[in-house]
């Protein structure tokens, strides 16, 4: 679903960060990557449509967020792992 690039890279952290953080405030860090790693990976999301840059209207800084193909995406492989390990449903 996500392809074989993302698993083992930065990206896949900051694709659960987000993930995660989109149910709490404030948005959850990008990783523990390097801010350049986390950059330069949230711009190839970013050009997969899976995350865009917000504005918090509160702060009025910027962080990245899902786009709702990227919460889609993650919704969908969560559920899928979760029913082939049988333990949680999402």
């Amino acid at each position: 679903m996500l392809g074989a690039d993302f698993f083992g890279e930065p990206a896949w952290d900051i694709l659960l960060d987000l993930f995660i953080g989109q149910s709490r405030k404030p948005a959850a860090p990008l990783g523990t990557s390097s801010a350049n790693t986390v950059l330069r990976w949230q711009n190839v999301l970013e050009a997969k449509g899976l995350v865009t840059r917000c504005t918090d209207a509160a702060s009025g800084g910027n962080h990245a967020c899902l786009t709702d193909k990227g919460q889609a995406l993650m919704r969908d492989y969560l559920r899928r792992a979760a029913r082939s390990t049988g333990k949680v449903n999402i």
